[in-house]
This record gives structure tokens, sequence and C-alpha cells, in this order.
């Protein structure tokens, strides 16, 4: 097994940083009204290869990272 170390720029539990500057892994489907996490999987995909992209959340007009992106974060000291 391998490990990778991937930097990516968001907030503390969201995909963005700031106001319009999301994570590169960000992405939207259905002209933008579904927001997806595409370096983490969705383990429930359906029958589109399109859909294999883990759906996020919004909370308070702010996109939320996925459950996986927050569980593999590495705290710097």
């Amino acid at each position: 097994m391998k490990t990778l170390k991937i930097s990516i720029d968001c907030g503390e539990t969201t995909c963005a940083s700031t106001p319009g500057v999301f994570c590169k892994f960000f992405g939207t489907r259905k002209f933008g009204s579904v927001s997806l996490c595409n370096l983490f999987t969705n383990p429930n995909p359906g029958y589109k290869e399109s859909e294999s992209s883990m759906p996020l959340e919004d909370k308070n007009g702010w996109v939320q990272r996925c459950k996986q992106c927050l569980e593999a974060e590495e705290v710097s000291c």
C-alpha cells in the first residue's frame, strides 16, 4: 500500500477557503445544482459513471467537505 499527500485549498469544514475560491477537486453537475467532490468517490454510485463522485451537502450557503475528506486531513503541529 502506498500513501499520497495531496494539498488542497479549503476551509475548516467547507470546500471553499474564501467565497468563490474552491478546492481543485470541487465540481458540479446538473448545471451547478449538485456539488461534488471529485477526489473521493460515492460508495453507492448508481448506474452512471458520472455519479461516482461524492455528492456534497450545503450548510448556510457553504458547501461542506465530505466525511472522507475531513478524516483524511493531516493536522500540522
